[in-house]
C-alpha cells in the first residue's frame, strides 16, 4: 500500500510518500507528479523516507523522472529512506541524482538543468 501526500505552492511542490512502492501502486506515485508538472514547476522534492520497500517499478519512476526534470529544466530533490538508498546504490544510479547517496533521510539533489 502506498500513500502519497502533495504540496505544491509557488513553483515548489513536494510529494511524500509513505508504505511500499511497487508494480502495484506506482501509478499513484506517477500520477502525482503528473498532477504537479506544470510549466511553472522549478524545483520536484520527492520525499521517500516513509518508504519501507520500493522495487524496480519505483526505481524506474524516479529515473523517468529525473530524465523528465532534465528536459524541462526543472530541479529534483529526492529524500531517500534507507531502502531507497540501498536500491539506488545496488542499480547503479545514485550518481544520476547526487555525487553520492547520503545517509537516510538526507537529500539527494539532481541538478536538472
Amino acid at each position: 500500500m502506498l500513500l502519497v501526500d502533495v504540496e505544491a505552492d509557488d513553483g515548489v511542490a513536494v510529494i511524500h510518500c509513505h508504505g511500499e512502492l511497487d508494480m502495484s501502486v506506482c501509478g499513484d506515485l506517477r500520477a502525482a507528479i503528473e498532477r504537479v508538472s506544470t510549466p511553472d514547476l522549478e524545483l520536484l522534492r520527492i520525499d521517500t523516507t516513509g518508504l519501507s520497500f520500493m522495487d524496480s517499478s519505483g526505481l524506474h519512476c524516479l529515473v523517468e523522472t529525473e530524465r523528465r526534470c532534465y528536459e524541462h529544466g526543472t530541479r529534483l530533490e529526492v529524500i531517500p529512506s534507507r531502502p531507497v538508498t540501498r536500491l539506488l546504490k545496488i542499480a547503479g544510479v545514485a550518481q544520476r541524482f547526487a555525487a553520492s547517496v547520503p545517509t537516510e533521510g538526507s537529500l539527494i539533489d539532481a541538478e536538472c538543468h
